[in-house]
């Protein structure tokens, strides 16, 4: 099957909640990733220190998905 992969820069989740309560969305950054399609990924690094996560998601055409990502840390 033809596959479709994404890739993201995602800022590390500061809203830790329990008990299921709600969670605001950490922010994105899709114009950090110059390849976004293919098996590879080229990104540029975030201005503002901090942690962040690489995604990478892989659609099928049957309507499934996988996902994974990598954790990284900008220092000043």
């Amino acid at each position: 099957d033809a596959m479709t992969i994404r890739w993201l820069v995602v800022e590390e989740s500061r809203d830790a909640r329990v008990g299921g309560d709600k969670e605001n969305p950490p922010a994105t950054f899709p114009e950090l990733t110059r390849q976004t399609t293919g098996p590879a990924c080229e990104i540029t690094v975030p201005d503002s220190p901090g942690a962040y996560r690489l995604f990478v998601t892989v659609f099928d055409n049957m309507g499934s998905a996988a996902t994974a990502n990598i954790p990284f840390k900008v220092t000043p």
